[in-house]
């Protein structure tokens, strides 16, 4: 059960898990981008959490309908040494998450750059020719 209820929190994206960083940092870009539809995902976030603390419930705690199901042993420590490097590495990416982040950083950045590159170059060869001609209101000084 407890290995289970990790691996859930860590679905929920309970901070101190790995399952943080991650919607963390998606629900901030999505925000600075978007904060609209970062508040339709913060709901999505809200309702999984719900789902899934409603399904761990159910699993663990719910009616055995399977006669044989309810004389399944816990694991067994096979089991456990396969389950505790993965629960250990999901609380090391939840503590200390820029052990994982900062080896990533350059192709992330390198990745951004092309992206930007593109789209830039979309918008502009979408404008019409009067209109990329126009001075910037960003260049104008006060």
């Amino acid at each position: 059960v407890a290995a289970f209820l990790l691996v859930t929190l860590s679905s929920i994206g309970l901070p101190g898990l790995n399952g943080f960083v991650g919607e963390f940092l998606i629900l901030l870009g999505a925000f600075r981008s978007n904060p609209t539809m970062a508040a339709f995902a913060a709901t999505g976030v809200i309702l999984s959490a719900t789902y899934m603390l409603w399904m761990f419930q159910r699993v663990n705690y719910g009616t055995v309908t399977n006669a044989q199901n309810a004389r399944l042993p816990d694991l067994q420590p096979r089991e456990w040494a396969t389950i505790a490097p993965v629960i250990a590495i999901a609380v090391l990416m939840g503590v200390f998450p820029n052990l994982f982040l900062r080896p990533i950083e350059p192709a992330v950045q390198r990745t951004l750059a092309r992206i930007q590159r593109t789209s830039s170059t979309r918008v502009q060869a979408a404008m019409p020719s009067s209109v990329s001609r126009m001075p910037s209101a960003i260049s104008r000084q006060p």
